[in-house]
Formats: C-alpha cells, structure tokens, sequence
C-alpha cells in the first residue's frame, strides 16, 4: 500500500499537458488570473487552464493517455479536466488513442462531443455581436465522434464532417480529401521530422489526386507542404506507376520530389534514374544536382538520352559517399 501511495505521488498529474512542439507563440492562464503568460517547448499546462496560439503560430500539446492535441493559429481552447476540452475559437485536431479511460470529452459552445478514440479535426467561431451566428466544423478522420445538440445526437464516422450555424448541427456530409482538408498541420509534422503511418497515409492519398486540376495544384502543393517526409511514398508510387493515363501525374509527383527532397532521400532519387520516363529522369537528377550542389557532369541533356549508366552509376556512388 506504501508503494502505491508513493508511486501515486511521484507521478506525473493527470491533468497536466506539456508542449512539445511550438511554431511561434502559445500562452496560458488559470481562470481566476488576469493575464496570459507565454510557454515554450517542455513547459506544462495544468488542468483547468486556458490556451491560446497568436498569429502565425502552431503547437502541439501532449495530454496524459497519449493524447495528442494540434493547435492552428489563433486558436483558444479551454482544458477543463485531463480529458476534456472546450474549443473556444480557432482550429485544433485531437489524437485520441482508444483505450480503457472513460470516454474523451470535446465540446464547442453549443455542442458537446465524446469519443473512445478518434483523430478529429474541430473548427470554431463564436457568433459576432450583432452579425453571424456562431459556426462550428467537426471533421473525423478516424475512429468515431457521437455530438449532442437538441433533437439530434449524430455518429460522425471517419471520412465525414458536420457543419453546425449557431445551435443547429447538420447531418454530416462525406470530406473532400482529408489529407489536403487538414494540410494545415503539415508543418507540425515536418517539425517532429518522424515518418508515420499518418505522414506515408497523408502522401499516398494526396499523390491519389495530384493534378486533377492543371493549374495551381492544390494536391500538389499540399504534398510539397509535407516535404521530405512524403518523399518515400512519392518514390515508391513514382518506382510502380506505369500507367499511360497517369503520365502528368508522374511529372507533378517527381516534380514535388525533386523540390523537396533532402540529402537524407538522395538515395531514392538516385534510384529513379532508371526511371523508363525521361521526364522523371530530368527532374530527379535536378534534385540531385540541388541537393549535392553540382550535377557530376550530367545535365537536363544527358537523361533525356538513352545512355545513362554512366550517370547512374556516378550518382550511386556520390551517394555512398555523401548520404550515409
């Protein structure tokens, strides 16, 4: 019994929240206190505790339970106990894994909301004196969300989003992409630098839709924003696509490869120069030429002919040499 009271005491609070990851500013308060006071990395947040992003600023927060929280800029949320959170304004995406706790409470000012476990993304904004009403989205990416608003208490299932005006909250509709849907967060996860199940799912379905639109690829450009970590999904799609239907499709994956690659992926670029595709080839050899800083003596010209072992073998070996 000893033991396990002291073990108790030693342990870290429940309630707490730590930042792990923070782009810009984030603050936090007590209720009772008058001011925000600004946090960095490491620092914790009790339970009780009001959070807010300034502009142009992201955070994650680690809760107790492996619960991961994703602030957007200028976002305000409210941690009112160890598992449950009020978003006041803003955007925040939720990582609830599924576990034996009891269920992890979300709410916004008019709808409250519980899951076992989920990968929501919630948006928010308070009705504007004398002008719109309050709107709220609540998309679910994984697992479940059962809301609560009066006469109608929806399951929103992964891949679906309810819209809410004021207390009215709408029968969920199907999410566009929800990789490009919640590009926002990219940046987070380039800066925890970790290639997960969630990095290589996010490229694979943006690599999916890339260049449906020939212009200002949004697809495109949401796949650059995950930089070098999509780069083992674009090079392994890129190692399998044959298709004739899907030429443009490759030129804007190698293209997004060969921008965004780092020393660290040198290596499968040098493994697309045996790419059958000429445009392929161009584009991962500039990106070899960008990343080591000279083009070994093998420009555009060069791999767009059809003696390129010479090349290749050049580039095998720079790699070896360099990217270890």
């Amino acid at each position: 019994m000893l033991a396990l009271l002291a073990a108790l005491l030693l342990a870290d609070p429940v309630a707490d929240g730590k930042v792990v990851i923070l782009q810009g500013t984030i603050e936090t308060k007590a209720e009772a206190d008058a001011e925000y006071k600004p946090l960095k990395v490491g620092d914790t947040i009790d339970a009780g505790n009001l959070i807010r992003t300034g502009a142009g600023s992201k955070a994650i927060i680690e809760l107790a339970g492996g619960v991961e929280v994703r602030l957007n800029e200028q976002t305000e949320i409210h941690l009112e106990a160890a598992r449950k959170i009020l978003i006041k304004k803003g955007r925040m995406m939720v990582k609830v894994p599924k576990g034996p706790p009891p269920p992890f409470e979300l709410r916004s000012e008019h709808h409250p909301m519980k899951t076992d476990g989920c990968v929501a993304d919630l948006s928010y904004q308070p009705r504007v004196p004398n002008g719109a009403p309050a709107t709220g989205y609540y998309m679910v990416l994984e697992g479940s969300v059962k809301a609560f608003a009066r006469n109608f208490q929806p399951v929103i299932f992964p891949g679906f989003v309810a819209s809410a005006f004021g207390t009215q909250l709408n029968t969920p509709d199907s999410v566009r992409n929800g990789s490009m849907d919640t590009e926002w967060v990219h940046s987070l996860l380039v800066e925890q630098g970790k290639v997960t199940e969630e990095t290589q799912n996010r490229a694979i379905e943006l690599v999916s839709i890339l260049s449906r639109q020939a212009e200002n690829d949004p697809a495109e450009a949401a796949l650059r924003s995950l930089g070098e970590l999509a780069a083992p999904e674009i090079a392994r799609w890129l190692s399998r696509s044959t298709l004739e239907t899907q030429v443009v499709r490759r030129k804007a994956a190698a293209r997004a490869l060969s921008d965004s690659a780092t020393l660290k992926s040198a290596a499968l670029l040098a493994g697309l120069l045996t790419h059958p595709e000429a445009q392929v080839r161009v584009l991962v050899g500039a990106g070899l030429a960008r990343i080591a800083g000279k083009d070994l003596g093998y420009n555009e010209a060069y791999w767009k002919g059809d003696k390129l072992e010479a090349g290749q073998k050049a580039w095998e070996e720079w790699v070896k040499q360099n990217a270890k």
